[in-house]
């Protein structure tokens, strides 16, 4: 801002379900994005990636969720400026 004042902190919210693939515990969340720079240029974060940079982000619950094979687990998410929070 022209001002000198920070801009306000990005606050949004989400939720997203997955279905689990084996019997087990839920521990924690791995997560990878793409950032196409242009049209040729991709710049990935997943684990077989073709050009790398960053790494995936691995984010450990504060507790465990024991799942079977099929459940379906609601993950929520919370991005609050520069930082991301999950929870079941």
């Amino acid at each position: 801002m022209q001002d000198g004042r920070r801009k306000p902190a990005l606050r949004q919210s989400w939720s997203a379900e997955a279905a689990t693939t084996a019997d087990g515990t839920v521990q924690a969340l791995l997560l990878s994005f793409d950032l196409e720079l242009d049209g040729d240029t991709t710049i990935s974060t997943a684990l077989f990636g073709a050009i790398k940079h960053w790494n995936p982000v691995f984010y450990l619950f504060d507790s465990e969720k024991p799942v079977r094979r099929g459940d379906r687990v609601t993950i929520d998410g919370r991005a609050d400026g520069t930082a991301l929070n999950f929870r079941f």
